[in-house]
């Protein structure tokens, strides 16, 4: 198997700037651009979640986002990351992952953007995305993966955590794609 070196740069498409990146999941649109979502160090300590979209062509999108790029700043200077990726019926993204509340406990994350990589703060009570909290001391969740079914109900694989250990996997289903409320 060889790589199409007519895509990107010699087959491959590029996420590089002066940060590290790690692309966690990918999604293909109706116009054969890949959307991908993954976490990135160097804009702060505990890094941010990102989203990116290439060119069928393989190469950066400058025309999504900020020069092809979007950062999630869900709690102020707080870290997060995207782990999982779709699309709806109008192309717009939603992103499932970690994120970072004010009191450093991990929260699994849902955000929505427009298919330019702007945030749709129609969504999630009006700040484009939201948490889900256990009311149980020291649980702590994330999302691993995303998924829409035939009705538009949000579908989230993900894990919980009790004092630093895995306690078990987990499948979410919100009923309304415009509501957080499981």
């Amino acid at each position: 198997m060889a790589l199409d070196t007519t895509f990107g740069t010699n087959g491959q498409g590029w996420t590089f700037t002066n940060n590290s990146y790690a692309i966690n999941s990918q999604v293909i649109d109706s116009q054969n651009r890949t959307i991908v979502t993954g976490s990135t160090t160097g804009l702060t300590p505990t890094g941010k979640l990102f989203i990116s979209r290439y060119t069928s062509d393989g190469l950066v999108d400058t025309t999504f986002g900020t020069d092809g790029y979007v950062y999630g700043d869900y709690y102020t200077d707080k870290g997060s990351s995207g782990n999982g990726i779709v699309l709806d019926e109008n192309e717009n993204i939603l992103v499932t992952g970690v994120a970072f509340d004010d009191n450093d406990i991990n929260k699994l994350l849902i955000a929505k953007y427009s298919s330019e990589g702007v945030i749709d703060k129609s969504f999630g009570g009006g700040k484009g995305w939201d948490t889900y909290d256990f009311d149980y001391p020291n649980y702590e969740s994330s999302g691993n993966d995303i998924v829409l079914d035939s009705s538009g109900r949000i579908l989230v694989t993900g894990q919980v955590i009790n004092n630093g250990e895995t306690n078990g996997s987990i499948l979410f289903c919100w009923q309304d794609i415009m509501l957080m409320v499981p």
